[in-house]
């Protein structure tokens, strides 16, 4: 997975933190213990790790953990915390950004939510299977080859894939319909949709305030969404309890914790 697309830059001040209030109905990650057999990346130079080792270190190991996402068919949940709907009827020049979805004329029915494990009234239900991986930690980057842009440096790099297309379009619509959504101008859409994806995603450390996401990309075969979260004034320890990535649109949840403990590379810490 590679990406060399410009990152979507945050629109409001990168400190404000205080956005994002954490639902208690997301699933979450079930807890993972690998024993020292499982322990190849340690013991193993990354040249001789067998495809089968790269695919577990890709989608289910410290740093990479399966989930099922939850999916609500209301319209009120996807109204951004910060006030501001996330819309976009289409994604005119979303390229330019980072983001890609499609020509600028995709529906969201009722039914494409359904297909992708939602209900179309305002409940909730158990969403796809989704691998959330922390693409910047070493041991990952030599699994994946990926290329993050130079924007991301001094940033953790935390992925979702596995997303339907039909889920990422109704998160970036808000919900709304579409004359309501086509009524707005492309770049308010945008913006507003951009800024809605970034504080609706972050980083908490057990015990401390939440960070929300102030960069964000698209892979280049559409199948993640790579957010990037500032390392200045948020260190992560490997004696921090746990490290917990929420990601709330509303429409879609996704809720993953890792153990720093865990997360040990060739003696150090690898985030």
């Amino acid at each position: 997975m590679e990406t060399n697309q410009s990152p979507a830059r945050r629109v409001t001040p990168p400190t404000r933190r205080n956005i994002l209030g954490i639902g208690s109905g997301m699933l979450l990650a079930s807890g993972l213990r690998l024993d020292g057999a499982s322990d190849f990346w340690n013991k193993k130079a990354s040249e001789d790790w067998s495809a089968s080792e790269v695919d577990q270190l890709k989608n289910k190991s410290p740093w990479a953990r399966k989930v099922r996402a939850e999916v609500g068919g209301g319209r009120a949940g996807a109204m951004n915390r910060g006030g501001s709907p996330g819309t976009f009827g289409g994604m005119t020049g979303a390229d330019a950004n980072g983001l890609s979805a499609g020509n600028g004329r995709s529906r969201t029915s009722s039914a494409d939510l359904a297909n992708a494990g939602a209900g179309a009234g305002g409940g909730t239900s158990q969403g796809p299977e989704v691998v959330v991986r922390w693409e910047t930690a070493k041991p990952v980057m030599e699994a994946t080859k990926i290329q993050l842009p130079a924007a991301f440096d001094n940033h953790y790099a935390v992925s979702v894939t596995g997303l339907p297309p039909q889920l990422i379009m109704a998160a970036l619509r808000g919900g709304r319909g579409d004359a309501e959504a086509e009524a707005e101008d492309p770049a308010a859409r945008q913006k507003a949709a951009i800024e809605h994806m970034l504080a609706a995603t972050t980083l908490t450390v057990k015990g401390g305030k939440p960070l929300p996401s102030d960069l964000l990309v698209q892979s280049q075969d559409k199948a993640s969404l790579i957010f990037a979260f500032a390392k200045e004034g948020f260190p992560v320890a490997a004696t921090d309890r746990e490290v917990s990535f929420d990601m709330d649109f509303g429409v879609v949840k996704v809720r993953a914790k890792f153990d720093p403990k865990e997360m040990t590379y060739k003696g150090e810490l690898a985030v």
